[in-house]
């Protein structure tokens, strides 16, 4: 949903979308950096040293970039940045 809000990018103002997704903490930070392709994020081995924060799509734990691209690739977008 649009908030209302707005944030330069370049040289327009694009509107600022948000979500009501229920945050979750869980100990340890899944090396998302070592995976392979073919491997699904929850495969990523885990430091204990670090946390995250992650959101709940169907009572599953999971990073926001993952909930934000499962709505852009819900919507029909076949390529997507996340910055």
């Amino acid at each position: 949903m649009d908030s209302g809000w707005t944030q330069r990018w370049g040289d327009d103002d694009v509107p600022l979308l948000e979500r009501d997704w229920v945050g979750v903490r869980i100990d340890g930070y899944r090396k998302t950096y070592a995976l392979r392709p073919g491997q699904a994020w929850r495969d990523a081995p885990v430091s204990a040293d670090q946390y995250q924060h992650l959101v709940l799509q169907d009572d599953e734990p999971v990073p926001v970039r993952v909930a934000i691209a499962r709505e852009l690739m819900a919507s029909g977008c076949r390529l997507g940045l996340l910055h």
